[in-house]
């Protein structure tokens, strides 16, 4: 969060005037106050002028099934 708002401060004159006037507005809200954080964060978001952060793409890894193999069969043997 903290690094997606530094980029939006580094290409704001980047900006449009539309976009750096809403920009503006919202980091406004969030230094007097009128809005926490997260609000900043998720309003920022909603009006596209941050990208939606991508998600952290998990992979499964067969060798830290074996732990939890027993557990099938504990559970199979609770239905029979």
């Amino acid at each position: 969060m903290k690094e997606q708002i530094e980029q939006l401060a580094e290409r704001f004159e980047t900006l449009g005037a539309r976009e750096q006037l809403d920009v503006r507005t919202i980091l406004t809200q969030y230094v007097e106050g009128e809005i926490e954080l997260d609000e900043m964060h998720y309003t920022l978001l909603d009006e596209e002028l941050i990208p939606m952060p991508s998600r952290c793409t998990m992979y499964l890894d067969f060798v830290t099934l074996a732990p939890f193999q027993h557990l099938e069969t504990y559970i199979d043997d609770l239905h029979t």
